[in-house]
């Protein structure tokens, strides 16, 4: 796994630089980033990436300067120039100390993915050249506790094929292979929302409280602490031997308490059952990823046994996901924002009783969305309105989100907003249908017209139309119809001009019986007797 860390002062780029780096490139975790070079450069000393990818100007201190730096701590870490068109100057000087690679902004994506892979075959090979005569040489060049920190991935991921070179490498590293374990994992929560505008470094110099926190945790149990390595998202890994689980776990809670008490952030702890042999290791690692992962449920700055748990999960079925999605959409089609609101709610108790991991249940929700913008324009108008994160943007955002109910928050008040939203476009598009539908019948009032005609010319069928001019103008359409029909005829019995026969054609009925009725239903006198009385 390629570890790359990202220095940029523009929040845009490091954060754009991030997500391509996650998505489009295979094995490469970003284990930092940082708005400036001293912020990265305490970093890079504890994380010690592969990879830098550094801005050249920067404030407090520049690329340049940084590359400086991180060359005196002889790491052996490629580093990739982020310039612009007029710094090539400046990415020169950097040539001095071993800078090769160089990108001009504006960043390709295909440019930078193409980049980091290039870089991830030379390390490999350098790698493969240096392999034979390694084991010596590494254990004096690197120390015991970072060997120690390489045994911790491997026993976690048993990436090893030989027991027998297993065996001989713990021996020299000193680890038992037979005693009492404990693995235990360190969380930071909400590590994603740490880096804002106002704070952009909080989410690094996090890691680097905790880690003082842990060491200092840790001190009165040295000879109980095998390793600890620090991980992608911020987390911590640590083997432990010959310590009761009460006790660690009360060590635990007490340096739980103290981030609280002396920092702006919280952690979450993931502890695995006891185990009495090394080789066991994964399937404590395993125990202590599910365990994390409860805190989803749980909450931030919870404290959680493997064994206290049950893992079971349930499938969804993919019936109820369909009533679900019927019922979201009844809603949205009668525009209820309560009913929206209640069957998002619905939804997301059926997930959390299904026991989902946090992964699946995020790609659920994400699902459910597509599902209903794929279906429902107006569901569609309204998120584009509210500028509402397209896909790619609402992953990630709902993947920073750590707790599920930050989740159920989040989405209900999306949804209600969505849902006013829709009210308004629905209101604002009744209101032009119902001036459209009282502009043809003022222009076309003499012609054959009535209420499935005019329906079809605004694209509605005639019972939503018709519950639509009620709900609009407090009359039925024929009451309108007749209103309109029923004023021009008085104008025209006004004018001597017009014989009575003559008129009824003149405002739509043929048939002066027809007329006569439809006058008196509505004056209370046939046309005849109202001439009478304005002569």
């Amino acid at each position: 796994m390629l570890k790359v860390f990202i220095v940029d002062d523009d929040d845009i780029i490091r954060k754009g630089l991030h997500v391509i780096v996650k998505k489009f490139v295979e094995d490469c975790e970003v284990v930092g980033q940082a708005a400036d070079g001293e912020l990265a450069l305490e970093a890079i000393k504890v994380l010690k990436p592969d990879l830098l990818i550094t801005d050249i100007k920067m404030p407090i201190m520049d690329g340049i300067e940084l590359i400086k730096n991180v060359k005196e701590l002889k790491l052996k870490m490629k580093i990739i120039v982020l310039s612009g068109f007029d710094e090539y100057k400046y990415v020169r000087e950097t040539f001095k100390y071993g800078v090769k690679d160089y990108l001009l902004k504006p960043i390709q994506k295909k440019d930078i993915v193409e980049l980091i892979n290039n870089i991830k075959i030379e390390i490999e090979k350098e790698n493969g050249e240096d392999i034979q005569g390694m084991d010596l040489e590494l254990k004096a060049k690197e120390g015991t506790n970072l060997l120690r920190q390489k045994m911790i991935i491997q026993l976690s991921q048993k990436s090893y094929s030989d027991n027998a070179e297993l065996e001989k490498e713990l021996k020299s590293l000193d680890i038992k292979q037979t005693g009492n374990f404990i693995v235990t994992i360190l969380s930071i929560d909400n590590y994603f929302k740490l880096n804002t505008k106002e704070a952009p470094d909080l989410g690094l110099n996090s890691i680097k409280q905790l880690i003082n926190e842990f060491e200092t945790t840790c001190k009165s149990i040295t000879n109980n602490l095998i390793a600890f390595k620090c991980l992608e998202d911020s987390c911590i890994l640590a083997l432990f031997e010959g310590i009761g689980k009460l006790e660690l776990q009360q060590r635990l809670s007490r340096l739980q308490s103290d981030i609280v008490n002396k920092n702006d952030f919280t952690i979450s702890i993931g502890v695995s059952n006891g185990f009495n042999n090394i080789y066991d290791s994964h399937i404590a690692f395993e125990q202590v990823n599910l365990a994390i992962e409860e805190k989803f449920y749980k909450g931030n700055n919870s404290l959680i046994n493997y064994e206290d748990n049950s893992y079971e999960r349930n499938k969804l079925e993919e019936p109820k996901i369909d009533k679900c999605i019927d019922n979201f959409l009844g809603a949205i089609e009668i525009c209820n924002s309560k009913g929206i609101v209640k069957h998002i709610e619905e939804f997301l108790i059926y997930l959390k009783e299904s026991k989902l991991r946090p992964n699946e249940f995020r790609k659920s929700c994400l699902g459910f969305i597509s599902r209903v913008v794929a279906v429902s324009s107006d569901f569609r108008d309204a998120t584009n309105n509210l500028s509402i994160e397209d896909d790619l943007d609402l992953t990630i955002y709902l993947k920073e989100i750590s707790t599920y109910e930050e989740l159920r928050e989040y989405l209900v008040s999306e949804m209600f907003k969505i849902a006013e939203e829709i009210k308004s476009i629905r209101e604002k598009k009744s209101k032009k249908i119902i001036e459209i539908s009282k502009k043809y019948v003022l222009n076309h009032f003499k012609e054959d017209i009535n209420l499935n005609l005019i329906a079809e010319k605004v694209f509605l069928s005639a019972n939503y139309f018709s519950n639509l001019f009620k709900s609009e103008t407090g009359m039925n359409f024929s009451d309108f119809l007749l209103d309109v029909r029923v004023n021009e005829a008085k104008k025209l019995l006004a004018n001597y001009e017009y014989k009575i026969y003559e008129i009824g054609p003149m405002v739509g009925y043929d048939e002066i019986v027809s007329f006569g009725r439809a006058f008196k239903k509505k004056v209370g006198l046939s046309p005849s007797d109202y001439r009478n009385i304005i002569k």
